[in-house]
């Protein structure tokens, strides 16, 4: 008896970027799992961070990034995204 060969694909939809490491003082990472104009981020790392922000695909994208405070960022999308966000 032979069975058919059945091959699914996934799509993987997990950003490019790992979680918060806690402990971590090199960097920060921020996870935005529903899709939002803004991520209002605080990252306790007591200085002014450099972003490199991520969509849901892993491509690295430009959207504004205002640094609030020492250890928060507001980052904003034109329209609605998820993905993540490396703070260093």
């Amino acid at each position: 008896m032979t069975y058919p060969l059945i091959v699914e694909t996934f799509r993987c939809t997990e950003p490019a970027v790992t979680p918060p490491v806690p402990g971590d003082d090199d960097g920060f990472d921020y996870i935005q799992e529903s899709p939002a104009t803004q991520w209002s981020i605080v990252h306790g790392l007591g200085r002014y961070v450099s972003v490199t922000v991520y969509a849901a695909d892993g491509e690295v994208i430009h959207p504004s990034i205002r640094r609030i405070s020492i250890n928060q960022i507001l980052i904003t999308h034109a329209t609605p995204q998820s993905g993540a966000a490396r703070i260093e």
